[in-house]
């Protein structure tokens, strides 16, 4: 499979900063350090940040989920002077059928998937 180049110096991505939720594993690990190689300030987060130590990215340890873990990231991103874009990344399942799924099974689902892009995006 052919892969994309990467970017020359100076291209559109080269000191813009962005902001990655779920930044630490699967795509969102993939996504930051390919922003990160393209020139890119990333501020990248996730519940468990440990894995991000050795990407060259300014890592929060949040999880977006919460209200508590959105206005962390929020104020990481603040304290960076701010971000030109946000890759809304981050998403879990919990393989069940639905009508096994219980009220906080549904809750962390929405929150997780819905609640933290609505609310970063504002």
């Amino acid at each position: 499979m052919e892969q994309y180049p990467r970017y020359a110096k100076g291209a559109p991505l080269d000191g813009k900063v962005a902001a990655v939720t779920g930044g630490s594993r699967g795509l969102g690990r993939a996504i930051t350090e390919e922003l990160v190689a393209q020139g890119c300030r990333v501020i990248a987060c996730a519940r468990d940040a440990a894995p991000l130590r050795d990407v060259d990215c300014i890592a929060v340890e949040a999880d977006v989920s919460t209200r508590v873990g959105r206005a962390a990231f929020v104020a990481a991103i603040a304290e960076a002077g701010g971000v030109d874009f946000l890759v809304n990344n981050v998403g879990t399942n919990i393989r069940s059928r639905t009508e096994d799924l219980t009220d906080e099974d549904y809750s962390f689902l929405m929150s997780t998937n819905l609640d933290s892009a609505v609310f970063l995006c504002r």
